[in-house]
């Protein structure tokens, strides 16, 4: 086994890690999750779908849950013989997922190698493993997510002067998961034709065919599941760009992207960036990544997850500087730079493994849903109630493993309404309003990250905090109590 090999294995080693000690998901991820389970539980009963009773602001497609759940499914069957609970379902479609970007980037690193060498494919494999967001990110069902994979394909045959599949895979990406990578994998496509590597005229002969077929595809696929006519991604983006929307879940600085996302995502890998630059061949390559970069900070609502796409690219700008620097070691005056880019590696995973153990605590409806399953009895039939936190920050359809209980997730009700349950996950706030009500009582809180608590005179020096934000509460009818407590 050689040293890309080991890398490769090092790769998946990590995805697995971060899937086991995150295995829940956010409110984010939330649609293609759903859609997977209940094509894969639901199948053609469409009006069971969690997504026509949570729709959400805008629709997205299902075009993503349903390869998941295709190439899942075998996998699942075997699972289900053994008798395996929905929580494996959940693991295994997350599995498939993480194998997909895996494969990507593998082609895309290959592409590297004949392009740029086998020392700046070595270093971007040893980056992308060394940095947390990219392969944290690899097995969660964002939109996102789906779209970078396209995205790695798609510069993978550009690296390749494959142009026709660069258009194909782009086109895909773009019309079917994330319409703003039009502005990225667009600044490849125009590098490409002011090179006169493709014309305008053979351009248009593969666009126009790939643009109605692959339309076509999203618009027939989704407007089956939705029940109405509709092109998602054409929803998202008139109401993200053309309508501005975004920005009413929050706005950021302008810079915002370059002094918090970035630094974030590439730990000290992104103070190497400057220096690629100086090489032409790596400049045309990561250039358009940073002009990206750039243009998106013009949108006010702003998340890592929405430029994912540019980290596997800036990437292989620092591993050329790592590659060149590491090979003139023995040079004094570059000996200090050498080093510093294998002791920035260190660093990297250090911070990894420092916001995986943050991560873990940023799940507290998944950990709640399981710890209930743990209390109480599973042998009788129970209504569950679902707050929002609770469903916003783990809780999914592959955790309602328990076929004898109902499961609830319908928002701001009344406290008389909340009696209709016998357990309920909800957050504080919630809780108060409940505490003096006859009936009510507390079984288990469980906590979540609250902050970073900084201090040098003690060690480690970074101290993450907990508090309290879902309570596991009982109701019991006056007229009828009846221990449910395992």
């Amino acid at each position: 086994m050689d040293v890309i090999q080991r890398l490769d294995l090092l790769l998946l080693c990590i995805v697995i890690v971060h899937l086991s000690v995150c295995p829940f998901t956010k409110v984010e991820e939330s649609f293609n999750l759903q859609a997977v389970h209940d094509i894969l539980y639901h199948r053609e009963n469409v009006s069971r779908y969690d997504h026509h009773a949570f729709p959400g602001v805008v629709p997205r497609t299902f075009i993503g849950p349903l390869t998941l759940s295709v190439v899942a499914s075998p996998f699942i069957f075997l699972a289900h013989r053994f008798h395996a609970s929905k929580f494996y379902s959940l693991l295994l479609v997350r599995s498939v997922l993480g194998a997909f970007i895996l494969g990507s980037l593998k082609l895309f690193r290959m592409s590297v190698n004949k392009r740029f060498g086998r020392e700046v494919a070595t270093w971007t494999t040893i980056l992308c493993l060394s940095q947390f967001h990219l392969l944290f990110y690899a097995s969660r069902t964002l939109p996102n997510v789906f779209g970078l994979c396209l995205a790695i394909l798609a510069l993978h045959y550009w690296l390749d002067d494959d142009l026709k599949k660069f258009t194909l895979a782009s086109g895909a990406g773009i019309i079917w998961f994330r319409s703003e990578l039009a502005l990225l994998l667009g600044f490849y496509l125009m590098s490409s034709l002011l090179e006169h590597r493709i014309s305008i005229g053979r351009l248009l002969k593969i666009c126009v065919p790939a643009f109605l077929v692959l339309t076509t595809c999203t618009v027939m696929v989704d407007s089956f599941f939705w029940r109405r006519f509709v092109w998602p991604e054409g929803e998202v983006f008139w109401f993200n760009t053309v309508l501005n929307r975004s920005a009413d879940w929050g706005t950021s600085p302008f810079l915002w992207y370059f002094y918090s996302a970035l630094p974030r995502a590439m730990g000290a890998s992104f103070f190497f960036i400057p220096f690629c630059l100086f090489e032409k061949d790596i400049r045309r390559f990561v250039l358009p990544a940073l002009f990206f970069v750039l243009g998106f900070s013009f949108l006010p609502h702003k998340e890592l997850r929405f430029i994912i796409y540019v980290l596997p690219i800036l990437n292989v700008g620092v591993a050329s500087v790592c590659a060149r620097e590491w090979k003139s070691l023995k040079r004094f005056q570059t000996k200090w730079i050498g080093l510093m880019c294998y002791g920035h590696v260190f660093l990297n995973l250090a911070l990894n493994v420092f916001l995986l153990f943050v991560s873990s605590q940023n799940y507290p409806g998944g950990i709640a849903i399981q710890r209930l399953h743990e209390l109480v009895k599973p042998d009788k039939p129970y209504n569950i109630y679902i707050g929002n936190l609770a469903a916003q920050s783990g809780v999914s359809r592959f955790l309602e493993t328990n076929v004898l209980w109902r499961y609830d997730k319908t928002e701001n009700l009344s406290a008389a309404e909340m009696k209709k349950f016998s357990f309920l996950l909800l957050e504080s706030k919630d809780w108060e309003q409940l505490a003096d009500v006859e009936g009510f009582s507390l079984v288990d809180v469980v906590s979540c990250f609250s902050e970073v608590h900084f201090s040098y005179s003690s060690f480690p020096p970074a101290v993450i905090r907990t508090s309290p934000c879902i309570f596991i509460i009982e109701y019991r009818d006056p007229d009828q109590c009846i221990d449910a407590l395992a």
